[in-house]
């Protein structure tokens, strides 16, 4: 958190527990007392409670209301047995109430500003907690959008290659070249258009592959098994992002680089009190051999930084010989009428 140094110190000693802050009230009410003793050997007319007002602010701004409404009632007694005369007794001299019932307004006063000062403070270090966030977010948000436009390059420059090898002549590979740019502006409309819909698993596949499906053959690449699985809002996104970093892959490294690899995707569903829990299986077969990248790139941690922040689910990954495989697990939840 970007803070100052006195800041810092003010979170180490407003983190204490709420015994420990009446005991630093206490503590605060003993020391203000000492001083105020001390201060009288010299100058015995001293106001009587002038220092326990300190005392006061103190526990009300590292405590809070509750210490720091002990501690003036802690002051209250102590000034009022130790220094008001007559000295050492609850008793009160003529002409002496007013100056308790001064002490307890002022107190009060003082109290209600600790309280008010450590409330402000409290807002302050919620904001720049909020800012880091923000500050964090927009970050991964960057990063993210980087990635997904280089992607989306890397796509397009496929889909030429695609569309070029199927083509005889240039009318016929602007045709094409423009079906499966259409197919792939589909799929971000799908994904961007209206964050509240719902959306079936199997409509986000056929969007994120519809720009790959066909193969220079004219056969499809992919196989898609699984039953109807309607998801929420909050994860058609991720879901569908996703699948696009598994498609990207496959058309970099995997199945697709050539056009005639295939890709199979099966999806099953187990239901239980809580909810739909998803397995969703990936496997490309019939590319070039695979082998486990020397590091792990930007698409594999976004994968994984979206199944464990926005899916709260498991990833799991194979580079076997014959083709990438992955299994994707994550939960759907219930609504609130129970229905999935």
């Amino acid at each position: 958190m970007r803070s100052s140094r006195l800041l810092r110190a003010y979170d180490r000693a407003a983190g204490l527990r709420r015994s420990s802050a009446y005991l630093f009230a206490v503590a605060c009410v003993v020391c203000a007392a000492a001083i105020r003793l001390a201060i009288g050997f010299f100058r015995p007319s001293a106001p009587p409670y002038a220092t326990f007002f300190a005392a006061i602010l103190l526990a009300s701004v590292i405590g809070g209301p509750g210490p720091g409404a002990f501690a003036l009632a802690l002051s209250v007694a102590a000034a009022w047995f130790l220094f008001l005369p007559p000295q050492w007794s609850f008793s009160l001299s003529p002409g002496q109430t007013l100056n308790l019932a001064v002490l307890m307004a002022v107190g009060a006063l003082i109290l209600l500003t600790g309280a008010t000062l450590q409330a402000l403070l409290q807002a302050y270090r919620n904001a720049l907690a909020a800012a880091d966030a923000a500050e964090e977010r927009r970050a991964d948000l960057t990063k993210e959008l980087e990635h997904r436009v280089r992607n989306i390059l890397t796509t397009v420059r496929g889909l030429a290659r695609q569309s070029a090898r199927s083509s005889q002549t240039l009318e016929a590979f602007s045709a094409d070249f423009d079906t499966r740019l259409r197919a792939l502006e589909a799929t971000h409309v799908l994904l961007t258009e209206d964050p509240r819909d719902s959306v079936d698993i199997r409509k986000v596949l056929q969007a994120e592959i519809a720009a790959h499906e066909i193969t220079a053959e004219g056969t499809s690449n992919f196989s898609l098994q699984g039953p109807a699985v309607t998801l929420p809002p909050k994860l058609v996104t991720p879901v569908g992002l996703i699948i696009h970093e598994l498609i990207t892959n496959a058309t970099k490294h995997g199945a697709l680089v050539d056009g005639k690899g295939r890709v199979e995707v099966e999806w099953s569903v187990d239901r239980r009190p809580d909810g739909l829990h998803v397995t969703f299986n990936w496997r490309e077969r019939g590319g070039p051999t695979v082998a486990a990248p020397a590091r792990t790139g930007f698409g594999s941690r976004l994968m994984d930084r979206l199944v464990e922040r926005d899916l709260q689910g498991t990833l799991r990954s194979w580079y076997r010989p014959e083709g990438f495989a992955c299994d994707l697990t994550f939960a759907v939840p219930a609504e609130p009428d129970g229905r999935s």
